[in-house]
């Protein structure tokens, strides 16, 4: 079963304007003394904030997960990750603004081997964590 990421809109705003900022900001540094503003300088400035554009853009685009027959798969952008069910030890909700695979607050938090792995942000957060469970039972028999 394939659940598609929470998109919240603050977290395109939280992530997009400190680049154009900070993109007008280096441009408006090199034109000041336009004499001393090489155009390589401007060339890689340009494939810069590119490549940051199109990781953000895959962040946005090209992210799944993905509930296989015996692992999670998850992918966000052009990063990947499986997680055997027999690792996950727990599976909870959360609600926090840290660094994860996710571009929601509303999150679940996955449970590795007795530690916090990562969170996860599913657009169907309760469905997502049921058919997990469902799926981490079958193979660690656990009673969440």
């Amino acid at each position: 079963m394939k659940f598609e990421l929470k998109k919240d809109k603050y977290m395109l705003y939280l992530i997009s304007i400190p680049l154009v900022l900070s993109l007008f900001i280096s441009l408006g540094a090199l034109f000041i003394d336009a004499t001393a503003a090489p155009d390589v300088e401007i060339l890689i400035i340009f494939i810069t904030y590119g490549i940051i554009i199109y990781m953000l853009y895959s962040f946005y685009q090209k992210s799944y997960y993905l509930l296989d027959e015996d692992h999670l798969k998850i992918q966000f952008g052009f990063i990947r990750f499986k997680i055997d069910y027999t690792q996950i030890t727990n599976i909870k909700e959360a609600s926090n603004w840290w660094s994860s695979l996710s571009l929601s607050k509303e999150r679940v938090a996955i449970y590795k081997n007795g530690r916090l792995w990562n969170y996860l942000g599913p657009l169907d957060r309760d469905l997502f964590i049921k058919e997990l469970k469902k799926k981490v039972k079958a193979f660690n028999n656990i009673d969440f």
